[in-house]
């Protein structure tokens, strides 16, 4: 199989956008060595133009290289491995760079958002109002897993947006090579949020999880004050060739750019549906609006089927197969 993704440039100028997985029409021809040669890079590149991205139009934006990987066919190497050859897409850069190991941040903006916003709107505020006395400091957002809010995806009044995070769960893993047939997906638990001016959520990650989701219901006004935005952390920091080299207490680093970068952040949208790996660190930043900014926050976890005994040692069997102790000794 050949694969084509972009990886991103402060320069880039070209729109276009390549990702996804290009079948049969672009098979590389056999060569000598064992390898299968790759095809012609720039008849490739023409080509991939014409096929459409398996991602929305929304999803896509302007980058700056183009990475075309070629599955290696020798069987003693691992499943997964690819050689990486790189066309030079953006003619101003100065070499070309392969970005390698992205993290996938799946989104999605919900055509039907508008029409179920105010029910869920409503039903928010009604749990907050009804939810266990405050528990967290008051720079915090209002979280409905502090306060006993934690089982939304049980309540009639939220089931149009289960079923979304249901769909486009699926949309996210088989996006990421995922056969759905070998797992089961439960929705663990969910909850409301609700920040108002000046509160935010510190940094955290979701270690009983494995995908987690937010769909933002009520958004403040676009302005010129941050109405709080999610932001990921590079833990990894896979380019940071000496530990501590983009320290903030150096100076050592003369420029921010997407290859030394220690985090993203994403502006909340209303109607916008997002996922990513739970245990990716984030935190949003604070509301400095003098509106509401409310949400609802998803943990997925996976597991094998009852069938796929051979995954058991790489994911949880099923519930179902689960024994609960009949007593504990002191």
């Amino acid at each position: 199989d050949c694969c084509l993704s972009i990886s991103r440039s402060s320069t880039a100028s070209d729109p276009a956008t390549l990702r996804g997985c290009l079948k049969s029409p672009l098979a590389p021809k056999s060569g000598g060595t064992g390898i299968e040669s790759p095809p012609d890079l720039g008849d490739l590149a023409t080509r991939a133009l014409e096929v459409p991205s398996r991602l929305s139009e929304s999803r896509q934006g302007a980058f700056g290289l183009l990475i075309v990987l070629f599955r290696h066919p020798l069987r003693e190497l691992k499943r997964g491995f690819f050689i990486c050859q790189t066309v030079k897409f953006n003619q101003n850069a100065i070499m070309p760079i392969e970005t390698c190991f992205p993290l996938a941040i799946y989104y999605e903006d919900l055509p039907d958002a508008p029409t179920y916003q105010q029910t869920l709107l409503d039903a928010v505020l009604q749990l907050e109002r009804d939810g266990a006395e405050r528990r967290n400091y008051p720079e915090m957002a209002w979280t409905g897993d502090l306060h006993g809010v934690e089982q939304i995806h049980t309540n009639p009044s939220f089931a149009w947006i289960v079923a979304q995070v249901e769909q486009h769960t699926a949309n996210y893993l088989l996006e990421l090579g995922v056969d759905l047939t070998k797992v089961d997906l439960y929705i663990q638990r969910a909850w409301p949020i609700v920040s108002r001016t000046e509160q935010e959520i510190g940094s955290h990650c979701h270690n009983t999880a494995h995908i987690s989701a937010v769909y933002y219901i009520k958004v403040p006004a676009e302005g010129t004050y941050d109405p709080g935005r999610l932001v990921f952390f590079d833990d990894a920091r896979v380019n940071e060739v000496s530990p501590g080299l983009g320290s903030e207490n150096t100076d050592i680093i003369a420029e921010d750019n997407y290859f030394n970068q220690l985090q993203t952040a994403y502006i909340p949208v209303e109607g916008r549906l997002l996922m990513f790996p739970a245990k990716q660190r984030h935190a949003v930043t604070m509301n400095e609006t003098e509106e509401l900014r409310v949400s609802l926050s998803f943990d997925i976890v996976l597991t094998a089927t009852a069938t796929a005994a051979g995954a058991y040692e790489f994911l949880t069997p099923p519930p179902t197969q689960w024994q609960k102790f009949k007593s504990v000794v002191s």
